[in-house]
């Protein structure tokens, strides 16, 4: 005798009955936090939130889809691709012709499918990149847990943190790397003002002295701070290899502005050329580290600059010095010195960004979604909206129900979708019959009556936001400003 099954999404993909038909965004999206790609991220990784304070990964999501997706870009940031149905936090701004200004509304939740480019002259919408809050006070770093064995021996147990040292890691992300023999400076040998700032930190607050070594082929010169214990440290604090260097976080969220400024003095030193365009005075610097790009516009914005980033060089193979060698996409940051004129607005706790451009992408693959404690985290430094938990103990027990059903009915039927339209549930499958379109509607009725979010019903209910539906507890309703 046959058996009658329900198919459901593929089972394959982790916790993909709540993320069907859910927002999403691309698996390899890089998330800032944990500076790892989405679909890597576990269950209490750190990503940053709409605060600009780290919020902890509740749940992770991935499913499959198939169809097209929007590739949003802001004024000065990098594109990042959702779901048409993905939420993304962004501000109305109307263009009144007769006064010659705009006009900005609150900043609010927008499908992504809803927002328009913001032009000169033009209505339309900008993101939010919010102004991380600085949460670090410590005075020192522990060396100790560095050693090799715990009976090694070592000149210092910590390094005391100060503008010195944090304007050496900023000019070690730009020009450093780790040796056998410790950490290595490769400048050029007119360069002579950075390395004798190298030598007197290392000497006078590393208890190190400096070997310098000049090249007799080329104007390279590399200095060296012999300290097997650095080359270990200051890989994990700023990135190993040059495509995954990075601002430590105990500099970017450190409440002395002053380690920051230093950190990033020594990085622009390093990579960074001052360039005079149109009578503006601009700092430019590349990097081929998505991860630093991204933490460098955060830094800027939370000393109240906005710096434009963008995409540079594709990756791609050429020939340099007779070798064919594998060169990494480039990234670009501007900052503009002495512009009388900026398209961001900086307000006291975010910088309001322009769209410029929004494109349809067609796409077939894996996307991927997470649940965090505050319910947000960041795309290319842009504010969205993470995956609802409130109904998934209700899209589980109606599943349940279904499966009961279909094999009293002797039937086969798929999931196709399950999906929030109008503030509440809804599932739609391949065939029905009657008793199982009345156990879909129960559900979909009871979730007009459970919080989306956190899944409380006891004051839930739908309410409505510049025309987008949501059921929310008066909590939640609060906390997310919806009516």
């Amino acid at each position: 005798m046959r058996k009658s099954k329900l198919i459901k999404p593929d089972p394959t993909l982790k916790n993909n009955l709540m993320a069907f038909g859910y927002e999403c965004t691309i698996p390899n999206a890089l998330i800032i936090g944990e500076n790892i790609e989405i679909s890597k991220l576990k269950r209490g990784s750190s990503v940053l939130g709409i605060n600009g304070n780290n919020e902890n990964v509740i749940e992770t999501f991935n499913r499959k889809y198939d169809g097209e997706m929007l590739e949003i870009t802001g004024e000065g940031m990098l594109p990042f691709m959702v779901t048409p149905e993905h939420p993304v936090l962004a501000i109305e701004n109307n263009w009144i012709e007769h006064s010659g200004t705009n006009i900005n509304k609150k900043a609010v939740w927008n499908l992504a499918k809803d927002l328009i480019e913001k032009h000169h002259h033009k209505n339309g919408y900008s993101l939010i990149i919010p102004r991380i809050k600085p949460h670090v006070s410590i005075s020192e770093i522990d060396l100790i847990p560095f050693r090799k064995s715990p009976k090694g021996v070592m000149s210092a147990e910590k390094i005391i943190l100060s503008d010195n040292i944090c304007w050496l890691m900023g000019l070690y992300v730009a020009e450093g790397s780790p040796s056998k023999q410790g950490i290595q400076f490769s400048l050029h040998k007119k360069e002579t003002a950075l390395r004798d700032r190298i030598i007197d930190i290392s000497l006078n607050e590393l208890n190190h002295p400096c070997s310098t070594f000049n090249s007799p082929i080329s104007n390279g010169a590399i200095t060296t701070i012999p300290s097997k214990i650095l080359s270990r440290c200051f890989p994990v604090w700023c990135g190993k290899g040059a495509i995954n260097k990075k601002i430590p976080e105990f500099i970017l969220f450190h409440t002395n502005e002053s380690f920051l400024r230093s950190f990033i003095d020594g990085y622009l030193l390093g990579d960074g050329c001052s360039l005079t365009n149109k009578g503006t005075n601009q700092c430019v610097a590349n990097t081929v580290s998505k991860i630093l790009v991204l933490q460098l516009q955060l830094a800027f914005g939370r000393l109240g600059i906005f710096a434009h980033i963008y995409n540079g060089k594709k990756s791609g193979y050429q020939i340099f010095k007779n070798r064919l060698i594998n060169i990494h996409q480039q990234y670009s940051i501007n900052i503009n010195l002495s512009a009388k004129r900026t398209f961001a607005k900086i307000t006291d706790d975010s910088m309001i960004i322009p769209i410029r451009k929004i494109k349809k992408v067609k796409y077939s693959g894996i996307v991927s979604n997470i649940e965090t404690t505050g319910n947000t985290y960041l795309l290319s430094n842009a504010v969205v909206h993470n995956c609802d938990k409130g109904w998934r103990p209700l899209i589980d027990e109606c599943i349940e129900k279904l499966e009961e059903q279909v094999k009293k009915d002797k039937l086969d039927t798929e999931i196709l979708q399950i999906k929030e339209k109008f503030g509440t549930l809804r599932i739609y499958l391949s065939s029905e019959t009657d008793e199982i379109s009345n156990i879909v509607e129960r559900y979909e009725l009871f979730s007009s009556h459970i919080c989306e979010l956190c899944g409380e019903f006891w004051t839930a209910k739908e309410r409505v936001s510049h025309a987008w539906w949501k059921t929310l507890c008066d909590k939640c309703a609060k906390e997310h400003d919806w009516v």
